[in-house]
C-alpha cells in the first residue's frame, strides 16, 4: 500500500507493455542526469513517460493516479491497442474540474473498461499518489484483458 514513485513505475508499465507485446523495449539514448535506469530509459524511448524537464527524471517523485492512467494508456496505445474514449458519452467524475487536459481522456479510457475504478463517492483522486498495490493490479488487469 505504499506510494509508487516514478521509476518503480516505470518499470511496472514497460513490464505490461514487453508481456502484451512479445517484445523487449529499446533503451535508447539518455537525455537524464538524475537516472540510468534502464526501464526508465526503456519507457522514455517509447514515449511512456517524459521527464520534468528536458533533463531531469525526478525518479524519486511520487507520480498522481491521473500520470499512472495516463503513462499506462500510453503503454497500452505503444502496444497496438485503440485507447480513444468519447468524452461527451462518458459518466463523469465528481472531480473530473481537476483533471488536467493531458490526462482527462486516460482516466475514463482505463475507467470505461473498469482497469482503474474511482475511490468511492464517484471520485477519482486525480491527485492523489498512487500506490503500488493500484500499479500492480492495472498491470494485471491490463494484462489479462489484452493478452493475445
Amino acid at each position: 500500500t505504499k506510494d509508487i514513485n516514478r521509476e518503480e513505475f516505470a518499470a511496472v508499465v514497460v513490464k505490461m507493455y514487453e508481456k502484451l507485446t512479445g517484445v523487449e523495449a529499446e533503451v535508447g539514448e539518455n537525455p537524464f542526469v538524475d537516472t540510468d535506469n534502464v526501464e526508465i530509459l526503456k519507457a522514455y524511448n517509447l514515449g511512456i513517460t517524459n521527464g520534468i524537464s528536458e533533463n531531469e527524471f525526478a525518479p524519486n517523485e511520487l507520480i498522481t493516479r491521473e500520470q499512472m492512467a495516463t503513462m499506462m494508456t500510453r503503454a497500452l496505445t505503444k502496444a497496438g491497442i485503440d485507447t480513444k474514449v468519447d468524452l461527451e458519452k462518458v459518466t463523469k467524475f465528481a472531480d473530473d474540474a481537476e483533471m488536467h487536459d493531458w490526462g482527462k481522456a486516460s482516466i475514463y479510457y482505463m475507467s470505461s473498461i473498469e482497469i482503474i475504478k474511482g475511490v468511492g463517492n464517484n471520485t477519482f483522486n486525480v491527485l492523489g499518489n498512487a500506490t503500488r498495490e493500484q500499479a500492480l493490479l492495472i498491470s494485471v488487469r491490463s494484462a489479462e484483458k489484452f493478452a493475445k
